[in-house]
C-alpha cells in the first residue's frame, strides 16, 4: 500500500562551497524535489546558524528543479558554522522532515598573504595581477625579476628579492612562481622558500613559462617540491590545437576545477582552453601526487600529461599549472570563469594554513556532515618539534557536542601501521547537533581542531514516494508477490488454504511447576500417616 507520487515537497541536495571568507557571499544551488503542487509557491530561505540570512521565493514547476540562493557570511569568527536550507512546507504535505538540509561551512577571517614572483610581461601575469589586487580578501606582494629596483622602490606593492629574514619569508601564505630563472634566487632563498612550504605550511604554486619555467629549477629544492617530473633538456614542445584540458575523476570532485556544477557544461568551458600553443616537456606525476587535469590527446601519448597537478610537501602544498593559457577562459564572459579558477585555487592551496591546520599535530574527520548512528572515521597526523613523524602507541582525541549536543567522549586514535605519524579511529554520534575534535589537553596548543555536523533525518521520511522496483525484488527473493490496491481481491488465491501442523518443543524446569511442590507435599503426608497408622518409628 501506498503512493508512488504523493503531495509533497523535498530539498534533495544543495551545492555549496565548503569554506568562505568573512564577508563573502555564498552562492547555494538548491535541487528541488515537487509533486501535487505546480504553478504554487513558497519561501525558500538560508539560515546562518539558525539565524536568517537570505530567502526568496520560488514557483513549483513539478519534479526536480533547480534554484539559485546566495548569502552574505556575516560572521567574523573563524571556525565551523551550521547552514540550514529551507523551503516553506504546505499543511497537507505527506513530510516536512525533507523541507530542510543542513551543512557545515568553514569561515576563514583573515587576508591571504600573496607573494607573485615574474619574470615575463605575458597574458596570464596581466590578468592575475589585476585579480590579486583587486580581490578584498588578499594581501598581494609582487618581485618583478625582469626589470630593475626602481620599480620595487616606487610601488608599496613590490619587493626587490625573495626575503632573507625569516620572520618576513615566513608571513606568506601563498607563494606563485611564475616564468622566473632559478639563477634570480640564491641558495639561502632557495632554502628559506623550501622551509616556509615544508615546515610553515603555506604553499608553491608553479604558473610553468616557456623561458625559465620548470627547466631552469633542475637540482634545486623547488625540483624537489613540484608534483611532476621534467625533462630540464627538452625544449617546450607545439601541441595541437584541437587539444584541450580534459579533468579526471579527481579533477572533477575538486573545488579548483569546479567552473560550474554540471558537467558537461564544466567540461566546455574548459575546452575553451585550446589552442594551448605549446607546452612544457613534463614526463609524468609523482608517485603520490593527484592529478586535476590532463590532455584531451592522453590515448596518442604512453603516460598521461599531468596539466595540473598537486601534492603535499610536510606540512605545506604544490601545485603545477603547465599551461599559461588561463585566460582563454575569459572568452565571451569576461573574468567571470578566469577569476573563479584563480579564486578557487588559491582558496584550496591556502586553506588548510589560515585554519591553522599547518599545526605539528593536524585532526580530520572522514566527511563534514553525518547521520545520527552512522560511524564517523577520525585521523590524527602527529609530528615532533622537527615535524617528524611521531611513533607511539597510540593518540587521544577528545570529541564534544557543541550547543549541549553530547557530553565529551575521549577516543584512543590506533597507529596506521603503513604510514608513520598518522593514527584513526571511529566515532558514532549519538544525537545530532555540531561536533568538534580537539587534541587532548597537553597537545591543545599545537594542533589543529576539526569541526563536523550530525543529522537526524529517517530515509523513510525524506523520500516519501513508494519504492515498487524495491518491493517487487524484496518479493522476487522470498518467493512471494507484490499486490497494488485494484490487485487486493487475488491476495485469497495467493494464500494457501492448506492446514500446516507445526509442532514446537520447549523444555521447562520442573521445580518451577506447582504440581511437583503438590507431588512432594503428598508424599510426605503420606509417609507420615502410614507411620502412625503402623505406628512406625
Amino acid at each position: 500500500l501506498g503512493l508512488p507520487d504523493p503531495d509533497d515537497v523535498s530539498i534533495n541536495n544543495i551545492v555549496m562551497q565548503e569554506v568562505a571568507f568573512s564577508g563573502d557571499r555564498v552562492p547555494v544551488r538548491v535541487h528541488l524535489q515537487s509533486e501535487g503542487y505546480e504553478q504554487r509557491t513558497a519561501r525558500l530561505s538560508v539560515l546562518l546558524n539558525n539565524r536568517r540570512v537570505s530567502s526568496r521565493v520560488v514557483r513549483f514547476e513539478g519534479g526536480l528543479q533547480f534554484e539559485e540562493v546566495d548569502f552574505r557570511v556575516d560572521i567574523y569568527e573563524k571556525g565551523a558554522a551550521q547552514i540550514d536550507v529551507v523551503i516553506e512546507p504546505f499543511d497537507d504535505e505527506v513530510s516536512i522532515t525533507n523541507n530542510r538540509i543542513t551543512r557545515s561551512i568553514r569561515v576563514v577571517n583573515e587576508k591571504v598573504n600573496v607573494l607573485y614572483i615574474e619574470g615575463n610581461a605575458r597574458w596570464e601575469f596581466r590578468y592575475l595581477r589585476a585579480i590579486l589586487k583587486r580581490d578584498p580578501r588578499i594581501n598581494a606582494t609582487f618581485i618583478a625579476s625582469n626589470v630593475g629596483p626602481e620599480v620595487a622602490r616606487n610601488s608599496p606593492e613590490h619587493i626587490e628579492r625573495f626575503p632573507s629574514k625569516r620572520e618576513e619569508a615566513f608571513m606568506y601564505d601563498l607563494v606563485i612562481l611564475g616564468d622566473v630563472d632559478a639563477a634570480f634566487f640564491n641558495d639561502e632563498e632557495l632554502g628559506l622558500l623550501e622551509e616556509l612550504i615544508r615546515d610553515r605550511g603555506a604553499s608553491l604554486l608553479m604558473l610553468c613559462g616557456p623561458m625559465h619555467s620548470p627547466g631552469s629549477y633542475k637540482g634545486t629544492p623547488v625540483q624537489t617540491m613540484l608534483p611532476v617530473r621534467f625533462d630540464p633538456d627538452e625544449k617546450w614542445a607545439e601541441v595541437s590545437e584541437s587539444v584541450y584540458p580534459v579533468l579526471t575523476p579527481e579533477g572533477r570532485s575538486s573545488l579548483v576545477m569546479t567552473l560550474e556544477n554540471e558537467d558537461d557544461l564544466n567540461d566546455r568551458i574548459w575546452s575553451r582552453m585550446a589552442p594551448m600553443d605549446q607546452l612544457p616537456p613534463l614526463l609524468a606525476a609523482k608517485p603520490g601526487a593527484t592529478v586535476l587535469a590532463v590532455l584531451s590527446d592522453s590515448t596518442e601519448r604512453d603516460q598521461s600529461y599531468p596539466l595540473v597537478a598537486w601534492q603535499r610537501y610536510g606540512t605545506g602544498k604544490c601545485m603545477s599549472i603547465a599551461s599559461d593559457r588561463l585566460w582563454r577562459l575569459r572568452y565571451k564572459t569576461g573574468d567571470k570563469y578566469h577569476w573563479r579558477v584563480w579564486s578557487q585555487c588559491i582558496q584550496f592551496m591556502t586553506l588548510s594554513r589560515l585554519m591553522g591546520e599547518h599545526k605539528r599535530i593536524r585532526l580530520e574527520a572522514d566527511r563534514s556532515s553525518y547521520f545520527v548512528g552512522s560511524q564517523g572515521r577520525l585521523y590524527a597526523h602527529v609530528l615532533d618539534d622537527d615535524f617528524e613523524p611521531v611513533v607511539q602507541s597510540g593518540f587521544d582525541v577528545v570529541v564534544s557536542g557543541l550547543d549541549g549536543a553530547a557530553a565529551s567522549q575521549q577516543i584512543k586514535l590506533q597507529p596506521d601501521r603503513s604510514q608513520p605519524g598518522l593514527y584513526e579511529g571511529y566515532f558514532t554520534p549519538p544525537r545530532p547537533g555540531r561536533y568538534r575534535m580537539e587534541a587532548n589537553e597537553n597537545d591543545r596548543k599545537v594542533s589543529s581542531i576539526t569541526e563536523f555536523q550530525v543529522s537526524d533525518i529517517r530515509q523513510e521520511l525524506t523520500e516519501t514516494d513508494m519504492r515498487l522496483e524495491n518491493l517487487k525484488r524484496i518479493a522476487d527473493l522470498t518467493g512471494g508477490a507484490t499486490l497494488g490496491v485494484r490487485e487486493l481481491p487475488k491476495l485469497a488465491l495467493l494464500v494457501n488454504g492448506e492446514s500446516l501442523t507445526t509442532t514446537v518443543r520447549s523444555e521447562r524446569p520442573l521445580w518451577d511447576h506447582w504440581l511437583v511442590i503438590l507431588l512432594l507435599v503428598g508424599l510426605l503426608g503420606a509417609e507420615w500417616i502410614l507411620r502412625r497408622r503402623h505406628d512406625l518409628p
